[in-house]
């Protein structure tokens, strides 16, 4: 999801004349050491098979020491204990930094982190100029976190509205029906649709549960689950994908839910389908909400960071407490039975992102803490 947002965010930047380069873990050795995406010049550092902090920070540092006449800004995509590192490189090397937070509870979770790593990571945080926190709940913590308040702002994620929009006949039409028909889904089916990585803390465990449900007794209506991502890395054996994909067939509902891969174009599963759904436990901001809200698709999620920030309740889609299967099944049922609420909350989602969350108003935002900081003396 950051990389996501990484890679929509330096392609419109490019357009306001900020070109940049991106450092991360090479962390799959079939890939090359250095590549350009989408015109962004992409460099790996090697972690070795353990990922080992110490090697990145190394390989991190020489990359920016190399390559020091080439940036004035720092601007580190999450800031773990791996990523905040280059904060502290960038101001030895006199550079402007920015660092964004992506996770709730976790990026800045010092006291986790250890004694010794936890106070490094926060030592090498205090040299960022600008904190950026993508949803109101992560600014809540960053200003909680011990490090300075007055640093801190508020930009959200975006989304690309010109790949992400409404399904239309006479743009896209086939498209979206095609993809229907090749999953072998009725046209007056109603789909749910999930986007994400199969794992716990996404709340697979309870969607699946919940639409059992949700499907459950004599309403008579159709529906399908559509789940679109790949297995989590850590699920070694694909254990947990398996049991979820188990607990379907436990539930009698293997017919109706279908599990389906990771995709370069989630575009034509969102404007596919009818409802958006995602549980999870944590989020920073999800980038499936605010691509399915471009879709015009109104979302069920969970009372968490980011989400919240997205939904509101009653107006654009539901949101449930996490991990609360009768919640979650209530919310499903009132959008699945209706109609005319599903299309009365999927407009309010795509005037929303419209207003808000479409990448180019973010990329300003950006653009506008950029200059601020390259032409005003360091505080």
């Amino acid at each position: 999801g950051a990389a996501k947002q990484l890679a929509t965010l330096a392609a419109e930047l490019k357009k306001f004349g900020f070109d940049s380069f991106v450092i991360t873990a090479w962390l799959d050795p079939g890939t090359p050491q250095r590549e350009f995406i989408g015109g962004i010049e992409v460099v790996r550092v090697p972690v070795g098979p353990n990922r080992s902090l110490l090697r990145f920070w190394r390989g991190m540092a020489r990359v920016l020491w190399l390559r020091r006449k080439e940036y004035a800004i720092v601007h580190s995509h999450g800031i773990n204990p791996f990523q905040g590192f280059s904060l502290f490189c960038g101001r030895l090397l006199g550079k402007r930094c920015i660092g964004k937070l992506s996770i709730a509870n976790s990026d800045i979770a010092f006291g986790r982190q250890g004694r010794i790593v936890g106070t490094l990571h926060k030592m090498f945080l205090k040299s960022a100029d600008r904190y950026v926190a993508i949803s109101s709940a992560l600014k809540a913590e960053l200003e909680n976190s011990g490090l300075s308040a007055g640093k801190c702002l508020f930009i959200p994620n975006g989304v690309d509205t010109k790949k992400f929009f409404p399904a239309d006949a006479r743009i896209d039409g086939v498209d979206a029906a095609g993809a229907r028909k090749s999953l072998g889904l009725g046209r007056n089916e109603v789909v749910l649709l999930y986007m994400g990585v199969i794992d716990t803390r996404k709340g697979i465990d309870v969607l699946i549960p919940a639409f059992a449900g949700a499907v459950r007794g004599g309403d008579g209506f159709k529906a399908k689950l559509v789940l679109v991502g790949p297995r989590n890395r850590s699920d070694l054996g694909s254990e947990f994908y398996n049991l979820m994909k188990g607990l379907t067939a436990d539930l009698g509902i293997s017919d109706k839910v279908l599990f389906l891969d990771y995709t370069a174009n989630p575009a034509v599963f969102y404007r596919m389908a009818d409802i958006f759904v995602l549980p999870s436990r944590q989020e920073g901001m999800p980038n499936a909400v605010i691509e399915a809200m471009a879709c015009g698709l109104p979302v069920i999620g969970t009372r968490i960071s980011g989400t919240e920030d997205l939904v509101i309740d009653g107006i654009n889609g539901k949101l449930v407490r996490a991990g609360d299967v009768k919640q979650l099944q209530q919310a499903m049922k009132e959008l699945i039975v209706s109609r005319d609420l599903r299309v009365q909350m999927g407009r309010k989602s795509l005037e929303m992102v419209r207003s808000e969350y479409n990448i180019n108003t973010v990329a300003r935002k950006y653009r506008d803490v950029y200059l601020e900081l390259i032409f005003k003396p360091g505080d």
